[in-house]
């Protein structure tokens, strides 16, 4: 079976419904309401995707190199996870996050080994401890079997489960725990105290969506600060070169070459906020709106007077550093 197309398969995004839709306190008060999904906790990591053919083992991340145009391989940083996957049938593809064994570590932290040199991230996983895993909670094609279309209650119970008796003993294999929606709405607080990201929900009868969001067929549910109103106190340039995938279609060019949007127009791409003594940047949630107002005149005097405040959330502040997590503009005031 030729494996590329799951190589190449453009991941499936999960739903995230907006805070003013009460969704994540209705899930915890009325879990009735959501007998056709299934949960499973959400790991502080990152996606991966795992392909064995039977020669090679890939594990491709979300994001694309821009060296290749391809999706990102980093099996050679974690050659301790390679071999533990060569166990598994020929023509297999696995979804899951490459995580650390500890709760409290985030994804940063796995980033500081995803984005160097091999040699570098094999050198700080030395340490058992150090090593990443990978947290399986799905199956896209198992001994050659397409799975892309099987209903996702059937992936997980069938087919996760044959995944999974190859690993009763790996110290580096983890499989996510599906849960009713019962069990999350008694948990949920408890594994957000603990350290925990969140929760992921999916349909019974879901099928892979790749390279779709579809609202309502996944729900993710990921913790969130307080909103809190911070003083602007920069702005982030944007991107010069457009590196996306509607280059045939695309508008915008400086002398035959693409460029981003917010380039073109000379708009800025995002805020500096600050949080305490701690710079952070914010382009989250920035709309076309607030891209162009931003780049006036009007608001750098603002800006330079100390009279812009941004309304921002994010999924946690950091306590170490007080840098926001997944922080998200949500209003630009100037009535402070």
């Amino acid at each position: 079976m030729d494996m590329k197309k799951f190589i190449n398969l453009e991941p499936m995004r999960y739903w995230s419904p907006d805070e003013g839709m009460g969704v994540e306190a209705d899930i915890i008060d009325h879990p009735e309401k959501y007998s056709d999904y299934i949960a499973s906790y959400k790991m502080d990591g990152e996606w991966a995707k795992m392909v064995w053919d039977g020669k090679d083992v890939f594990i491709l991340s979300r994001s694309f190199s821009k060296k290749t145009g391809e999706y990102a391989h980093k099996e050679a940083n974690v050659p301790h996870l390679v071999e533990v996957f060569k166990k598994l049938p020929a023509n297999t593809c696995i979804l899951g996050e490459l995580c650390f064994d500890d709760l409290y570590k985030r994804s940063k932290d796995v980033g500081t080994l995803m984005r160097c040199l091999p040699e570098k991230a094999i050198a700080r996983q030395e340490k058992e401890e150090d090593k990443l895993h990978f947290y399986v909670f799905d199956v896209l094609c198992y001994n050659g079997e397409d799975l892309i279309n099987t209903p996702f209650e059937e992936r997980i119970t069938k087919y996760l489960g044959m995944v999974k008796q190859f690993y009763t003993n790996s110290p580096y294999i983890r499989f996510a725990e599906y849960k009713d929606i019962k069990t999350v709405a008694k948990q949920y607080e408890e594994y957000l105290s603990a350290g925990g990201e969140g929760f992921v929900l999916q349909r019974k009868d879901n099928v892979y969506y790749s390279g779709k969001r579809p609202a309502w067929k996944t729900i993710k549910l990921k913790k969130a600060t307080q909103e809190m109103e911070l003083p602007i106190v920069g702005l982030l340039n944007p991107e010069k070169f457009y590196t996306g995938k509607e280059l045939a279609n695309w508008e915008y060019f400086v002398d035959g070459i693409a460029v981003t949007k917010y380039y073109y127009k000379g708009w800025v791409a995002g805020i500096k906020v600050k949080n305490g003594d701690t710079i952070c940047n914010v382009s989250s949630g920035i709309t076309d709106e607030d891209a162009e107002w931003l780049s006036t005149y009007e608001a750098r005097k603002l800006l330079d007077e100390g009279r812009l405040i941004a309304k921002v959330s994010a999924m946690e502040v950091e306590p170490d550093t007080g840098k926001l997590r997944h922080g998200r503009l949500l209003e630009i005031r100037t009535d402070i």
